[in-house]
This record gives structure tokens, sequence and C-alpha cells, in this order.
């Protein structure tokens, strides 16, 4: 099956096609095209706004890093056939963009070619909110370097020693019995409950404030315990360090690193 759209005339006929323009139009099995603002088209998959399909031929990737995840696994599989680009994970919560214009290929001796998948998990564009790709040429409009490409040493230790501060908090509550009776209150038949939605960067803002200030309330160790039950599916064995650093630390490190500059600037530097 050929690409589905390569342009956004393309898109615009697709669109016009749809019997309710409210509802938008279906595109293969898991996307939709809605109507965005002016001339824009909105696609959306899964129920969530991945991307904007703009009148300049370009596509602008709108999701966050917890939405991206959401649908990665659709967006790997189904994301070339529908906009001629390779979605790659490369990380836990790190994935690459690569245009299909912009793939090396190489040649078999059968005369036919495959893709140098090597090279394209090297010199894609590591995916970030706000990313655009020019759908004519393949060509990143905004490129930006990796985030682990380079890193502040100073701010690094700072974020290394915050986080081992709180480790040994987190610890000694453990030792202490803090942690298990604050979970023994919870309602395990009830997990979603205690979810936290790290996808709201005011979250993120507020956990990297206590590391950064060394104050951790019983309001915020109360919420995380209940987190890393939902996320362990409640069982957590009484080793919630482990938990915790397994399901908060480690999982949303490159956020919090950003929110410390680790990476050479914050999120609100960035333009």
């Amino acid at each position: 099956m050929g690409i589905e759209i390569n342009s956004y005339e393309q898109a615009r006929e697709l669109f016009s096609k749809a019997r309710n323009k409210d509802r938008g139009k279906p595109v293969l099995s898991f996307a939709r095209l809605m109507a965005g603002e002016g001339e824009t088209l909105r696609l959306i998959v899964h129920g969530a706004q991945a991307c904007l399909i703009k009148p300049d031929n370009t596509v602008e990737f709108t999701m966050n890093i917890n939405q991206a995840k959401s649908v990665s696994n659709t967006l790997s599989m189904g994301l070339y056939t529908l906009l001629g680009v390779h979605w790659m994970r490369v990380d836990t919560r790190r994935y690459r963009l690569l245009h299909d214009a912009k793939t090396k290929k190489l040649n078999m001796r059968s005369g036919n070619q495959y893709y140098d998948w090597i090279d394209a998990r090297a010199s894609g564009q590591e995916y970030f909110q706000g990313l655009i790709i020019d759908l004519t040429t393949g060509e990143v409009v905004n490129p930006r370097p990796d985030k682990t490409s380079t890193f502040d040493p100073a701010k690094r230790k700072v974020w290394l020693d915050a986080r081992k501060k709180f480790m040994r908090h987190i610890k000694t509550l453990g030792k202490l019995g803090v942690l298990e009776s604050i979970a023994k209150s919870k309602n395990t038949k009830h997990l979603w409950d205690y979810r936290m939605d790290w996808s709201d960067e005011t979250t993120l803002d507020t956990f990297a404030n206590h590391l950064k200030t060394g104050e951790y309330p019983h309001d915020l160790l109360d919420r995380i315990v209940g987190h890393v039950l939902y996320s362990s599916y409640g069982r957590v064995d009484n080793d919630f360090a482990h938990c915790i650093k397994t399901h908060v630390l480690d999982r949303y490190s490159i956020e919090l690193r950003e929110r410390f500059g680790v990476f050479g600037e914050t999120p609100d530097e960035r333009v």
C-alpha cells in the first residue's frame, strides 16, 4: 500500500470526502482527519491529536512525550504508510523520526532495496513537541540536537545530588514503615484513582521544585505512593524505594533533568 498523504492538497481532498465534517474522515484503521483552525487539518490517532497538516505542506507534531508514548506502537507501525514518516523507538520514552525521502536505502543482489535501519536510527530527528517536517522535501524545518548530546556538568551535579537526597529520604521512610502505612490506606480495587497525570506539565514542575528544595510534604509522598501502586498493579512487596526509582525517577528522568537545566536549557527557555 502506498503512502496515503504526501501533501496538504491530498489531505484536503481526503477530508472533503468525509460524510460528516464534524466527525472527520477515517484514514486507514487508526487515524481520522479533522478540521483545525483556518485551513489546517488535524490528524487524530486513537482519539488524541497527533499532528497538524498545514497548507504549506508541513506536518507539525503536537503530542507531548507522554501522549506520544501512549500511541507509539501504532505510529511505529502505521505512520510511514500514512505520512511517509518513519517513527522509531530508540530508548525509553525517546523516539526518532525520519521521512522516507531522507531514509538511506541499500541494494540487494536481487536488485531490490531495503532500508538501512542502523543509519535511520542514528540520523533521525529525536522527537519533541512542535517538531515540523516538510512533506515535500522530507526536511525537518526546526531541527534540534538530541537532548542528551550535550549537558551542563554543574547542573548535572545539582540534579544527581537532588536525586540522591530524595532517594535517601525514601529509603529512610521505607525502613520506618511510613510508606507501607500510606499504601495500606489505599483502596487497591481502585488503583486508577491514584494515578498521577505526568502528561500535565504542572505535575512535573511541582515534583522538580520539591527535588530542588529538598522538601517532600506528606501530600506529595501520598500521591507518589498511590501512583507507584497503580504503576505496579499493587505488587510493590514493600520495596517502595526500587518502585519509586523505576516508575518515577527513571521513567521521567529526561523531563526532570530538563527542569534542572541539565541539557543546557529548561523547557520554559525554549522558543
